[in-house]
């Protein structure tokens, strides 16, 4: 399995343990002032479980995609970032051209998307998660799952308080919707614009309810 390794495996169960011990304290605390905080730990873990079932579907079923190619560039990046700050710190901040590719070479391996000026947004927000992940694919996968989970919540929170009599009926849609909608887990464009869409969906509706 070429986009895993042997620290893939060390680091994935304890950075669940952490998230899931962590998400756990927190909603034992919000359950005792409201009830709904009895779907989190179920709507994280669909999530999570979600987020991991694809990226297996990605590396092992599939020879690859979108989301190992974004994991590959993030990787470039870092490893020219320890090589030659220099250069990293101008394919950080200037706008991607085509000799951004000459930055690049066999020994930091080769960043595609930095001639697209839409990948390459995508390439520098995705450079802290997989960083915290240690640049561990499955580790990512779940930071972004985790992620994504948080916008949900949010808007799920909204309707459970705008729709107080939907609240079972609202249990299940969260759980459902962190199952499904898988758009929001892996690393890609789409990700980025997903947050932003609940984000301001999760505005408007604050705003109309006020």
């Amino acid at each position: 399995m070429q986009h895993y390794s042997v620290l893939d495996f060390i680091l994935l169960p304890i950075y669940l343990l952490v998230i899931l011990m962590a998400a756990n304290i927190y909603a034992r605390k919000k359950k005792e002032e409201n009830p709904i905080y009895n779907y989190f730990m179920l709507g994280l873990l669909a999530k999570i479980v979600g987020g991991l079932g694809l990226a297996f579907v990605y590396t092992i079923y599939y020879p690859g995609g979108d989301t190992t190619e974004y994991f590959r560039n993030v990787i470039a990046v870092q490893r020219l970032a320890i090589i030659d700050f220099d250069s990293f710190w101008h394919v950080m901040t200037e706008p991607p051209t085509n000799s951004h590719l000459y930055y690049f070479n066999n020994e930091t391996g080769y960043a595609v998307y930095s001639r697209d000026p839409k990948a390459w947004a995508v390439v520098k927000l995705a450079f802290f998660i997989v960083a915290a992940s240690l640049q561990s694919f499955l580790v990512t996968t779940v930071l972004c799952a985790t992620i994504s989970f948080a916008g949900i919540w949010r808007l799920f929170k909204v309707f459970a308080t705008e729709f107080p009599d939907l609240k079972k009926g609202n249990g299940y849609f969260i759980f459902i919707h962190s199952f499904c909608f898988l758009l929001g887990i892996r690393i890609t464009e789409r990700y980025f614009y997903i947050k932003c869409v609940r984000f301001f969906l999760f505005k408007f509706i604050q705003y109309i309810g006020s």
